[in-house]
């Protein structure tokens, strides 16, 4: 994400905050927020103050903030909580951060055993009971059945014996 461009102004104590694009705050709206000088016909300077192309409406401006910085969270939240590796089977948990507003987002995270104390160790009390922790067992272990001529015996025991080096129960001729 690059940096965001945050602009102040201040008319005689009212504050307008815009950024050339919301995109730049982290989000997928489009939103532009404009500001721009006009003269009305009897020649005073007036201001006209548009977003996405329509009159500024100051609760659309709050929704658009309010979900940039929603998913700015999420965002961040998915990306810290994914990062976790279990250094001894080099698992990843799987992340998903949900919610539409910052006080009903909720994480639902899926690993191991191992994985998910990991979990627990990186991760504060409060923010566990935002969480909900899911134990996968892991996958049985592989079986195949190789089937070959026995003209090909030779070629067959040497695929057999990379196949249970690698973990996978085979089952052939011997």
């Amino acid at each position: 994400m690059g940096s965001t461009s945050l602009v102040v102004i201040v008319v005689e104590e009212v504050y307008i905050l815009f950024t050339p694009s919301s995109s730049e705050v982290g989000g997928s709206h489009n939103g532009r927020l404009h500001l721009r000088e006009t003269r009305d016909d009897g020649g005073d300077d007036l201001f006209t103050l548009t977003m996405n192309g329509k009159p500024f409406d100051p609760d659309d401006f709050r929704k658009a903030l309010t979900a940039a910085a929603v998913e700015t969270v999420r965002d961040h939240v998915h990306e810290q909580l994914s990062s976790i590796r279990d250094p001894e089977t080099g698992e990843f948990p799987v992340v998903q951060v949900v919610g539409t507003a910052m006080d009903d987002l909720g994480v639902h995270i899926e690993g191991s055993a191992a994985l998910l104390s990991l979990v627990r160790e990186r991760l504060s009390p409060e923010d566990l009971e935002k969480c909900t922790l899911m134990e996968t067992t892991p996958a049985a272990r592989p079986k195949a059945f190789l089937s070959f001529a026995w003209e090909d015996h030779d070629l067959a025991d040497r695929i057999a014996k990379t196949l249970q080096a690698n973990g996978v129960e085979t089952w052939w001729a011997t």
